[in-house]
């Protein structure tokens, strides 16, 4: 008789659990820590995608910013000619001048004796006298003018001389300007 460790029937059973043991012992020394250092290595990938992303759009926002840069270089002179440049006071009020006398407008120019420092303006009250039509092309040429004004206050009334009679495009008029003119940051 076949004895219990002969039988074909035992053989297959220790066969298929040395299989079993075989096959628990490569996942345990060998699937499993390879499935772990996977997990790793994919979270690791995932990282350093984030992470490339954010270069690439710091890049992306460098060269968009250096376009910008390459477009307003070129206005950079214009942008600095319209402040008026320390102890260049003159210079804007001969430019108002010289528009009031091209527009046939009197003109009376008062400036505080000191700039203010803190926010770098030069404070102006603009008291004119004219015609309407001059008053108005006046206004239009001070906005022209190369320099950035500020105007705060623009107060429109008849001329002392013109109370109690009718209007007309030549009638005089006063206008109150208080703007300020900016000093280069």
């Amino acid at each position: 008789m076949l004895s219990a460790a002969t039988k074909p029937q035992t053989k297959i059973l220790i066969s298929l659990g040395a299989t079993v043991v075989l096959v628990g012992v490569m996942v345990g020394l060998i699937i499993w820590p390879t499935r772990n250092r996977m997990k790793e290595l994919h979270v690791a990938i995932n990282e350093q995608r984030v992470e490339l992303d954010k270069i690439y759009q710091q890049g992306k926002s460098l060269k968009i910013a250096l376009q910008q840069y390459q477009q307003v270089k070129p206005k950079i002179s214009i942008l600095s000619s319209v402040y008026v440049k320390p102890g260049g006071e003159l210079d804007i009020i001969t430019a108002m001048e010289n528009i009031a006398d091209q527009q046939n407008v009197q003109q009376e120019i008062k400036t505080s004796a000191s700039p203010d420092q803190n926010t770098k303006t030069l404070p102006l009250q603009l008291q004119t006298t004219g015609s309407f039509n001059n008053i108005v092309s006046y206004l239009t040429a001070l906005e022209a003018m190369d320099y950035y004004l500020n105007t705060t206050t623009l107060r429109i009334s008849l001329a002392s001389s013109n109370l109690g009679q009718n209007l007309d495009g030549n009638s005089k008029i006063s206008a109150l300007l208080i703007t300020n003119a900016f000093y280069q940051p």
